[in-house]
């Protein structure tokens, strides 16, 4: 029969051949890149969603919500008391 001393060693040495046998994960995207496709995939949903609501709900040309003077009215009149 093995000591207690004897089958800790054991024990260790399984576990040691364990973690070498095992297989280090190697990511295909690394995470920098999934935060930065998330980040542009956000935008264009955003530029999109902006487009479809300005035409659709708006009755006005898709294209016309990147003016200024757009952005200038919805302003003063979220802002105006």
């Amino acid at each position: 029969m093995m000591g207690s001393s004897e089958t800790e060693r054991h024990d260790v040495e399984q576990s040691s051949k364990q973690r070498k046998s095992q297989k280090v994960k190697v990511r295909l995207i690394p995470i920098w890149l999934r935060l930065m496709i998330i980040g542009f995939l956000l935008f264009i949903s955003i530029v999109v969603g902006a487009m479809i609501g300005y035409s659709v709900l708006g009755d006005g040309h898709p294209l016309g919500v990147f003016k200024k003077s757009t952005w200038q009215q919805i302003v003063n009149f979220v802002t105006e008391e």
